[in-house]
């Protein structure tokens, strides 16, 4: 009881609380604002994959080798863990083709984008043969997953 009656403690009590007070609302907002910079880094990431993967797709076109074309498609998917990557024309009459898909199972999915459950990149593509984009896409739900662990406090 003498304890809470002297001076010191009340200081202590003041120092604590105004402490508290400071550094959980600095903690949450940090925290959140990592996350973010994580997600643009990664929506980065993403968009340079796109961009890489458009570029060998050409280079496998303008070889008119579909076979390196299917292979590249099937590594890339699988490696770097997107729901799936697929060639799309573009149609004289302004429709859509999915030219390739991969995994095959997306390939009614690829025209009629859903953007609660996959992250897109799409990425131009212009040869003699194809005029049209790759789109990647990448499950929300896991690269959430991913950068909340990346994300999470060391306490």
């Amino acid at each position: 009881m003498k304890l809470i009656r002297s001076i010191a403690f009340r200081i202590w009590v003041i120092f604590t609380v105004l402490g508290l007070a400071i550094s959980i609302p600095l903690a949450l907002y940090y925290n959140n604002w990592q996350l973010s910079l994580l997600k643009e880094h990664s929506k980065e990431e993403f968009d340079v994959n796109a961009r890489i993967t458009a570029n060998a797709v050409k280079t496998a076109l303008e070889m008119d080798d579909f076979v390196l074309l299917q292979r590249l498609l099937k590594d890339i998917q699988k490696n770097d863990n997107y729901a799936y990557i697929a060639v799309v024309e573009n149609l004289p009459d302004c429709s859509r083709s999915v030219v390739t898909c991969t995994p095959e199972l997306f390939k009614n999915r690829v025209i009629r984008s859903n953007e609660d459950k996959y992250f897109y990149s799409h990425s131009p593509i212009s040869t003699e043969v194809l005029n049209g984009e790759i789109i990647i896409a990448s499950s929300k739900s896991e690269d959430l997953l991913v950068l909340k662990q990346l994300n999470r406090p060391l306490i």
